[in-house]
């Protein structure tokens, strides 16, 4: 075969698709990348002259109002396209963001304790979740498996920081501000001191195989980040400054953790490696309790307006979404990666209880489209 037939035959082909003209629907889903919401409205806007039917271009063009913050005008459209198909009306991107426009919270949440004490620390594992529970000046431990509650963890004082471990529990114990860490064998039933410090320490995550747990400590006259091998009992500081750290987790990976530092007097949010090597500090201010929801996205708690609620921070994407909209506070999440599941402490009145967030069930549609109706004005209006 000649050299020249082989470049009609190989070549021109690439060079033909190469130079294929896009899309409307390709055009508009770049500037969106990009941010340039106008020139993606009047771009999709030329596609549904074109093609009125078109559910994907009512999708790309709610998006486009969303980013360009027109809620009235998103509303609109995405009450559109729930009428011409309402299959692709459920669209998550789109339901969560309108329902952040909308003062909605985006997923479903649950109340999953209901008791006459107050809850904290949630801490959620395959064999259920562990919790700390204050009721008449004593704080005990219990676990939360299918709607039942046990007591793990009793005595006097003050029980609380649950972290499971492998073959059983880690958590502090003690009063004001001197506590130890203690690990409790599920086996055995015994418990086992494993620091002994004048000041506090605190244990807050375990990697998966659970033999490593990170913990805060005040040994050395500072809030710092330390990590104990549970099978050989050594500690270590993982980090060493002038600053408070704490609330660490590992990554996903557990190559680095994240945690909460207070850098040039405010409270940042860190990712740093296992020897306390600053990776990344990011834009988040007065963050707290942050844990990864998965390798891209993280969750923590932060201050809206005068209360705490929760928000989801897309780290590729730098965005921000707000999960919880309690008139209270929310306090303290964490994820079970398992199911992308966060449990958190929730405060209703007077009274402390675990919520867990579904990432999985976004806001429903009907829901959505009630809301939108009457912020539209469209509440007759027949789907």
């Amino acid at each position: 075969m000649s050299r020249s037939l082989k470049f009609i035959i190989v070549v021109l082909p690439l060079i033909f698709s190469m130079c294929k003209k896009k899309t409307t629907l390709e055009k508009a889903s770049e500037l969106i990348e990009k941010g340039r919401y106008l020139q993606a409205i009047k771009e999709v806007k030329k596609g549904l002259l074109k093609d009125s039917l078109n559910a994907n271009l009512y999708i790309q063009l709610c998006q486009a109002y969303i980013g360009a913050d027109s809620l009235l005008k998103a509303s609109n459209i995405f009450l559109d396209l729930y009428n011409l198909d309402s299959t692709k009306a459920d669209n998550e991107k789109l339901k969560i963001y309108l329902a952040e426009f909308l003062g909605l919270e985006p997923y479903k949440t649950t109340r999953i304790t209901r008791t006459r004490s107050n809850e904290f620390g949630p801490y959620p594992t395959s064999s259920g979740v562990y919790f700390a529970s204050y009721r008449g000046g004593r704080s005990n431990i219990y676990r939360l498996t299918a709607g039942k509650i046990r007591r793990i963890i009793k005595g006097g004082g003050w029980n609380s920081n649950p972290v499971p471990v492998s073959g059983g529990l880690c958590y502090s114990s003690g009063f004001d501000r001197a506590e130890e860490i203690y690990l409790y064998d599920f086996k055995t039933r015994r418990k086992k001191r494993l620091t002994n410090n004048e000041e506090g320490d605190y244990p807050s995550a375990v990697n998966g195989k659970g033999d490593k747990l990170l913990f805060l400590s005040h040994v050395d006259g500072d809030w710092d980040i330390y990590l104990m091998d549970l099978t050989t009992g050594e500690q270590r500081a993982v980090t060493r400054n002038d600053h408070l750290d704490g609330d660490a987790t590992f990554t996903p990976d557990e190559k680095r953790i994240i945690f909460v530092s207070k850098i040039e007097g405010a409270e940042r949010i860190v990712i740093s490696d296992l020897k306390g090597k600053i990776k990344e500090v990011l834009p988040i201010p007065e963050g707290r309790h942050p844990s990864f929801v998965d390798s891209g996205r993280i969750i923590y708690q932060a201050k809206g307006g005068r209360d705490w609620d929760l928000y989801l921070y897309d780290l590729k994407a730098r965005k921000r979404l707000i999960l919880t909209r309690n008139k209270r506070e929310d306090y303290r999440p964490r994820t079970d990666f398992r199911n992308k599941r966060v449990y958190f402490v929730r405060k209703i009145r007077r009274q402390w209880d675990i919520h867990m967030i579904d990432l999985n069930l976004p806001i429903e549609t009907e829901r959505l489209i009630e809301e939108i109706k009457m912020l539209t004005g469209r509440e007759k209006e027949v789907s």
